[in-house]
């Protein structure tokens, strides 16, 4: 819903064009994650194209929340690489919870392999394989494996470690 409602009312942001379109990106991201996790979880289901949607609609085959999902994550390939996220004073983005070129890819990846996994898809497998290739070759940002078992604990799990593509920070606020 947050999602839409920022799509829907975007024309009325009073940002620069670069700012607007960095935060409808981010919203592009969060819709491709949460359709693929919908179709996760509960397979067929709805898909939502409105902040005015607000009644009953039809449940969608998984295939279509699938399909939604990877057009909101194809438009979020706009997205820059992690390293060159910045705030909106031009500082640096080091809080690996906003979205990337490289979050994106690794969420095409996941769509590609799940929806691979519902039908045997080739075509699917050949997708997830070349999203993964692009987070490993560096082509959508910068992520390296640490090196020891030691280091998972020492700094993956900490977080904005390099071996991260996208983490959702939570602090005891959030609960």
């Amino acid at each position: 819903y947050n999602s839409n409602l920022l799509i829907d009312n975007a024309f009325r942001a009073e940002f620069d064009k670069d700012r607007l379109k960095f935060y409808l990106l981010q919203a592009y991201f969060v819709k491709g994650v949460s359709y693929f996790r919908v179709a996760q979880n509960y397979g067929d289901a709805p898909i939502i194209n409105s902040s005015l949607e607000t009644g009953a609609q039809a449940r969608k085959p998984v295939k279509e929340v699938l399909a939604e999902a990877e057009k909101w994550a194809l438009m979020a390939m706009e997205l820059p690489k992690f390293e060159d996220l910045v705030d909106m004073n031009g500082a640096r983005i080091t809080s690996k919870q906003y979205a990337s070129r490289g979050a994106a890819a690794a969420l095409l990846a996941n769509i590609y392999a799940w929806r691979a996994a519902l039908d045997g898809s080739k075509q699917d497998w050949e997708q997830a394989e070349a999203y993964c290739s692009k987070i490993i070759e560096g082509e959508v940002g910068y992520y390296d494996l640490v090196n020891t078992p030691d280091e998972v604990c020492s700094k993956v799990l900490l977080r904005n470690s390099v071996e991260g593509v996208w983490e959702l920070q939570l602090d005891q606020i959030d609960n």
